[in-house]
């Protein structure tokens, strides 16, 4: 940097410090002109400015009592009436930052999202320090997805104010909002230390504790958060949320009617309030819940797809595939990817003869070996089936339907070029369209087989033994929604298994924890070095006796090939399997082991032992 740069900002610094503050931001623009990235004249121009809007206050905004009334017309919903009252004064007050955050304000509360992103950058230019402004375009960059234009006004505005508590609450609000709980964490739990008394900042913190499995902690920050504002409903609902997971539906509900008591018409209370009644398996209850919050809010989607769930559950499967059309709905919680979404127009029922359809897979691989059973109905009807699935089933369903085109989702992600067909349709909207009552659903024989080169690997790999050889899952995906209930910890699980058989973990995802533990046992085998694909799980699996596992991947392989398997299901399950039933129509290879009460794992695997005693023929 050259001396006259030098002494140019020495002199610009000095009159700030003799709140000369004109003459101070003249001098860091002049810098910033010759030199844009310099950071001491960036900072020099943002207290420059601040000083200047703190020091003409008076001068740059209208009275007092005429500000105080626009902020009365927003808290009152007469948002119409306060844009156009900011923007009036703003005519003769155009340096006023207070207005021009009002007026975002307004704006964003009538939905105008980059109106009121204009004005609150307006007033932060005017005043950089202005915190609330800053915190306020922050939330509409979230909106409005600009994820890195808000990384920028975050981080400058941890610069500025670094014990402001607002801003680190506004990134763990940001993170929470992009489903990264672990990355959010941090962030609330130092704007609870900056502010002990900032409710928002704990019910983030909550969300985070509760995404981690702790929900203990998650439980205490919501009510802190609620000690501290006892109107706060969004504290309140995940209060609810946090005891229903922990199976405490009485005071679940209470927090639900707590909720209810400030908004009558919160349409996600009335949805959780379903939920509530699926884990007590009332599931004509629930539907008149999620019909109640669908009501209240046409855009709901979430509730739409949950009552795709409670006829499930109440046996009425026939009428429920409609309501899963939703999933794909960006306004969802957790919506669905789409595997395929480029410009072919969606099959809904009709003549496939002589046409050609892509069937994309989607979710989990579960979710695709089970409805991999209609694919010979498309082709029967006449049309060519170009098939998109997940890497690991490639192979295995080239094996099995040998005349298709299977083509993996990666490879699909990664190319630019599109596929020449007629028609599209997800994998799972095809009960839609081809039938959903049990006896189109319901396979009476095995409709996957294993690959001959696979079968012969593994069985002279696996050798011959006397002992009954029984598979194992004790996990499934992660990032499944209800895991925290439908897995059981490897301590537990392999605790359970007793001495006798030959146990083999068919999975491939191994915690250094899990591997440590199942190398305590010399009865049990892991191939998860060796497993390339679900062929080589296929083959493992119809070299087993039986297998016992949570509801995974795992589940579906195995009945999907006839194996005989138990799955150990939670209280309330996922909606294919039902609320009551040893057994499914499904897989007729498959038993139940269900939880008798929430969280009740322990009974499930007592019967481990004697299911061992049934060796199968």
């Amino acid at each position: 940097m050259s001396a006259n740069i030098e002494g140019a900002l020495k002199k610009a610094q000095k009159a700030l410090a003799t709140r000369q503050f004109s003459e101070a931001l003249d001098g860091f623009l002049a810098v910033i002109g010759k030199y844009p990235a310099n950071q001491r004249a960036q900072r020099g121009v943002m207290l420059s400015r601040s000083a200047l809007a703190d020091q003409n206050f008076a001068a740059n905004h209208p009275p007092r009592h005429q500000l105080d009334e626009i902020a009365a017309m927003i808290n009152a919903g007469q948002f119409s009436e306060a844009v156009g009252a900011s923007r009036q004064f703003l005519v003769k007050f155009p340096r006023a930052h207070g207005l021009f955050n009002l007026l975002g304000a307004a704006c964003s509360s009538t939905g105008d999202e980059e109106e009121a992103k204009s004005a609150f950058e307006q007033a932060v230019l005017l005043k950089p320090n202005f915190m609330g402004a800053r915190t306020n375009l922050g939330r509409t960059l979230m909106r409005l997805g600009e994820h890195q234009r808000f990384d920028i006004l975050t981080s400058e505005s941890l610069t500025i104010a670094p014990d402001d508590p607002q801003t680190p609450n506004l990134i763990a609000a940001h993170h929470i909002e992009l489903r990264q709980f672990a990355s959010a964490m941090p962030h609330a739990l130092k704007a609870v230390h900056i502010k002990a008394d900032f409710a928002e900042a704990h019910n983030h913190l909550g969300l985070c504790l509760r995404h981690d499995g702790r929900l203990d902690e998650a439980i205490a920050s919501y009510r802190r958060a609620i000690e501290l504002d006892n109107q706060f409903l969004e504290a309140i609902n995940n209060l609810g949320l946090a005891l229903m997971a922990s199976g405490n539906r009485t005071e679940a509900a209470e927090a639900f009617q707590q909720c209810l008591a400030l908004d009558a018409g919160a349409a996600m209370v009335h949805n959780n309030l379903g939920l509530l009644a699926l884990q007590a398996h009332q599931p004509l209850d629930a539907l008149a819940h999620f019909e109640r919050a669908s009501n209240l809010n046409h855009d709901y989607v979430d509730a739409e797809f949950n009552k795709f769930v409670a006829l499930c559950h109440a046996d009425r499967m026939e009428v429920a595939f409609p309501f899963a059309e939703c999933r794909f709905d960006q306004r969802r919680k957790v919506p669905v990817a789409h595997s395929y979404g480029r410009n072919v127009p969606v099959w809904e029922g009709g003549s496939l003869a002589g046409k050609t359809i892509i069937v994309c897979a989607e979710q989990g691989l579960g979710d695709s070996l089970m409805f991999l059973r209609y694919i010979d109905r498309l082709t029967d009807m006449g049309g060519t089936v170009i098939l998109i699935v997940q890497q690991p089933l490639v192979a295995i369903t080239k094996a099995n339907w040998p005349h298709l085109e299977v083509i993996s989702a990666s490879a699909i992600e990664a190319s630019q070029n599109d596929i020449e067909a007629d028609y599209q349709i997800p994998l799972m909207s095809l009960p839609l369209h081809l039938g959903a009552d049990k006896s189109s659903l319901a396979t009476s024989a095995p409709y996957l087989t294993i690959p001959e080169s696979a079968q012969q690997e593994w069985g002279n790999q696996l050798g011959q033994t006397d002992q009954l050889r029984v598979g194992f899952a004790f996990r499934g995906n992660a990032d499944h929604t209800n895991d925290e209930n439908r897995s059981i910890p490897h301590d537990i699980f392999i605790n359970a298994l007793p001495q006798g058989p030959e146990y083999h973990f068919l999975g491939i995802d191994l915690e250094a924890k899990e591997r440590d533990f199942i190398a305590t046992r010399a009865d049990i085998l892991s191939h998860h070095k060796e497993i390339g694909d679900f062929c080589d799980t296929a083959a493992i699996v119809a070299n087993m006796d039986m297998v016992i596992c949570v509801d995974t991947s795992v589940a579906h392989l195995a009945g999907a090939l006839g194996v005989p398997t138990f799955i150990l299901l939670p209280h309330t399950p996922d909606w294919r399997w039902g609320l009551t039933g040893d057994t499914t129509f499904w897989y007729p290879s498959v038993t139940f082991m269900r939880q008798p009460e929430f969280g009740d794992w322990k009974s499930s695997l007592a019967r481990i032992p004697s299911l061992l005693a049934l060796r199968p023929d």
